[in-house]
């Protein structure tokens, strides 16, 4: 695969050696099963992630004192911020839910599970890469797990491929492997991001980071646009647009001062033909663009049109055209417009729960059948938290993108650039589908939490590397003295 062995990624040094292994084991399985179902599996999710964290604690709190503070002491200002998210989260939902214990229990699973994950993201490096990833075991650390990530939309372009030829067409949107087409391009956009943060480096950066070889890597992201495109979520399509188009104006601005003009818009030229590759595929894949346009002002006139309230006592609205909206264009403009509104009128949320869009549309809008959730994360995480909830949510966001372009800009950090894509991506994605929950939410506090450290540990090591060198040159110029 072109890829290192692994035995000089992983050293385990602690006793005994077996328990390190078999946390490291247990991360890559959790990798690998993150977007399945549990009904799919032989165990549910959870048995595997609480093992492997409470081992890691274990092994964290093995190590010497003074080595534990030095290496969380730069994550202080974030720790604080995500623990005065999270007492906010507990006291708003405390607040609103009839059932205190009940809600406890919702916390522990619907949050508190994912600041696990984050803690697990944040201790791979001091427990199995303990030089500061200086020496590169780091990144080869993060490379396996995106393997075992990679494993999942290989498996889904292998069952499309074998149902194409039992039935002689292609299953466009359509997936057995993961919970919905959403979650699953959730993960496969993930995946792709990195890939493509990593060949953008290779060519417009001349820096190999992730020890892939070449053709490996083009094969893995050949496979993500495979799967991705098949599945035919016109909202992974916009994501996979953006993430294009987002890592290609940072790699081309990181090299433009020394680039010049003709060379920099070049650049800018293939990651927009690129684009115009994926918006080609998007758009004649999935008829619903078609009628986008005309559906816009027709959802926004949520007085008018109510379908989205009661599709049964309120038909469809009609296009110019005399047919009917999609139904999925039409709901999720109106889902957004008034999950946006009840935000204003009831600014300080309702708890954590599945169905707070639901039960806020009764209470202002009268008798509904309409979805559970607006189907925007940052809605439905505002309409549970409330507006300082979503704030102090953004502020971590921006603090993480700040670090990314911090380490990729001023340092010269790849894992900076991944950072950056992570964030944004993510960012960019809870517009527009309910993604700030569950897995997706676990995989991105880990995925963060990880390279996070990795662009801290590489700037220790790039000091640390030239600290050596100007010591070793002033004891040479020394010995010349004497």
């Amino acid at each position: 695969m072109g890829l290192p062995v692994l035995m000089p990624a992983v050293s385990p040094r602690f006793s005994p050696a077996w328990l390190s292994w078999a946390v490291w084991c247990l991360l890559m399985l959790l990798a690998f099963i993150w977007p399945i179902p549990n009904g799919q599996l032989p165990f549910h999710r959870n048995f595997p992630l609480l093992l492997a964290f409470c081992s890691m604690v274990y092994l964290f709190f093995k190590l010497p004192i003074a080595e534990r503070n030095a290496y969380l002491s730069p994550y202080r200002v974030l720790g604080w911020g995500i623990l005065i998210l999270s007492l906010w989260i507990l006291a708003t939902g405390i607040w609103h839910s009839p059932k205190q214990w009940a809600f406890i229990g919702t916390f522990n699973g619907k949050w508190f599970r994912v600041l696990q994950t984050g803690l697990m993201g944040l201790l791979v490096l001091p427990l199995f890469a303990p030089r500061s990833g200086g020496d590169g075991r780091g990144r080869m650390l993060f490379c396996y797990l995106l393997v075992a990530m990679w494993l999942v939309p290989f498996l889904q372009s292998l069952d499309v491929l074998w149902q194409w030829f039992r039935q002689g067409s292609l299953p466009w949107q359509q997936t057995r492997l993961g919970y919905s087409r959403m979650e699953m391009s959730v993960h496969i956009n993930l995946v792709a991001s990195f890939l493509f943060a990593e060949l953008a480096a290779r060519l417009l950066l001349k820096r190999r980071w992730m020890p892939i070889h070449g053709g490996m890597l083009l094969f893995m992201l050949g496979v993500c646009l495979f799967s991705g495109l098949v599945i035919a979520t016109r909202n992974a399509s916009i994501g996979l647009l953006g993430m294009v188009l987002s890592v290609t104006m940072m790699a081309v601005l990181f090299r433009g001062r020394d680039w010049g003009f003709v060379k920099t818009l070049s650049g800018l030229f293939v990651g927009l033909a690129l684009i115009v590759v994926v918006a080609s595929v998007s758009w004649k894949s999935d008829p619903r663009w078609k009628t986008f346009l005309q559906t816009v002002p027709i959802s926004l006139d949520t007085e008018h049109f109510q379908s989205w309230r009661d599709r049964e006592t309120y038909p469809l609205p009609i296009l110019p055209n005399g047919q009917p909206v999609d139904v999925s264009n039409y709901e999720r403009l109106a889902w957004i417009k008034i999950g946006s509104l009840l935000v204003l009128k009831e600014p300080l949320g309702q708890g954590i729960a599945g169905d707070n869009f639901h039960r806020m549309v009764e209470r202002h809008y009268g008798e509904s059948k309409t979805t559970s959730q607006s189907h925007s994360g940052l809605i439905n995480f505002a309409l549970a938290n409330g507006i300082p909830g979503l704030l102090m949510w953004l502020i971590v966001l921006a603090y993480l993108m700040y670090c990314g372009f911090r380490a990729f800009y001023h340092d010269g950090l790849v894992p900076g650039l991944f950072l950056s894509m992570l964030v944004l991506s993510y960012a960019g994605r809870s517009l527009i589908d309910d993604v700030l929950r569950d897995h997706m939410l676990e995989m991105f506090f880990f995925l963060s939490m990880m390279l996070l450290s990795l662009c801290h540990g590489e700037k220790a090591g790039k000091v640390a590397a030239v600290e050596s060198s100007i010591a070793e040159h002033c004891q040479r110029a020394v010995s010349d003295c004497v």
